[in-house]
């Protein structure tokens, strides 16, 4: 049960560390593109598909991550960690708009981050096929 539970903490903790080690690099590198002023200057258009785009890639890794270290059914580890998304980013979405996030943009990432667990779930899935497929 460890393991199972090790498996959906893992991957919602790589979603986690990626973002927050990006944020903290962009910050560092661009910080006069890139900054927290949420109530006075939300991201532009550019930045926020940018974001999009990033969390679908964290989120896609988390998928293939969390398939991984599933000891037993994977499926249901995915699916676990991309309820576990969707509740999180609900709960940040509803959080952030009143702060002056974009409501388009709050609402997308969970959805973004919920699809990209399933993705890479199903793209680990795929992988796994097809190694034990080249080993016979």
């Amino acid at each position: 049960m460890f393991k199972s539970i090790w498996a959906i903490v893992a991957g919602y903790l790589s979603i986690t560390l990626l973002t927050l080690f990006t944020f903290v690099i962009l910050a560092i590198y661009l910080p006069d593109q890139f900054s927290f002023r949420t109530l006075h200057a939300p991201p532009s258009i550019t930045w926020q598909i940018f974001l999009l785009v990033l969390s679908a890639c964290f989120s896609i890794f988390a998928g293939m991550l969390t398939w991984t270290l599933s000891p037993k059914r994977p499926a249901w580890h995915v699916h676990a960690l991309a309820l576990v998304v969707i509740v999180m980013g609900s709960f940040s979405a509803a959080s952030s708009i009143p702060m002056g996030q974009p409501v388009a943009y709050a609402v997308a990432l969970p959805i973004i981050g919920y699809i990209g667990v399933e993705v890479g779930g199903r793209l680990q899935q795929r992988l796994n096929k097809a190694d034990l497929s080249q080993i016979r």
